[in-house]
């Protein structure tokens, strides 16, 4: 199976799944446990992430 990383909406998502699991990683192995709030602070930051690298992708084609 291939995945097309050129699908804004596909690299979005793998984006924030991956902020969510390494903030709740780095939650659980070295700091104090709060999963919940290490997932809203990851979602909130690959979203943001996300968002800021389609708008550069879409300024430079």
């Amino acid at each position: 199976m291939e995945v097309d990383l050129t699908n804004p909406w596909l690299f979005g998502a793998l984006v924030v799944a991956l902020w969510v699991a390494v903030f709740v990683a780095a939650e659980l192995l070295v700091l104090d446990g709060d999963v919940a709030g290490a997932a809203v602070r990851g979602l909130a930051g690959g979203l943001a992430f996300a968002v800021v690298y389609a708008y550069v992708q879409r300024q430079r084609a």
